[in-house]
């Protein structure tokens, strides 16, 4: 789906196979209840990338107010999917580091998060096909 730039693909994966790998021993060692290695990726990956909207907070805030049209929910959703897959393809060309600066740039927590998730799948489903771990 993505083009991948091989260097910064593999040490992005080589970074995140160690953190998981210390992370399940961590888990293991504190006795912590087992749970399945993609919710585990996804705390590493979190932590790694860095976490998003985590200082936004939004109080009494009326949504009601602006509510779009479908019209522009469709011109949103789709704007919002071209700029997602440009910073992924950004993480996959410049690493993980630049693509979460630049969506941190844009002040939009929401998108940090969707980013967050739809990069732990991409790059878990990259571990996987790697045959560095088992799901």
């Amino acid at each position: 789906m993505f083009e991948t730039n091989p260097e910064t693909l593999e040490k992005e994966i080589s970074d995140l196979e160690i953190k998981l790998e210390a992370k399940k021993k961590f888990l293991a060692e504190s006795g912590q209840e087992a749970r399945p290695e993609k919710e585990v990726f996804r705390d590493v990956f979190r932590e790694h990338a860095g976490s998003p909207g985590s200082s936004v907070k939004v109080e009494n805030f009326n949504t009601a107010a602006i509510a779009p049209t479908t019209s522009q929910k469709d011109d949103d959703q789709k704007e919002e999917d071209k700029t997602i897959e440009g910073l992924v393809q950004l993480a996959f060309d410049k690493g993980l580091t630049a693509s979460v600066e630049k969506a941190k740039k844009l002040s939009d927590p929401y998108l940090e998060d969707r980013l967050h998730d739809v990069l732990v799948d991409e790059y878990y489903q990259k571990l996987l096909d790697s045959r560095k771990i088992i799901s």
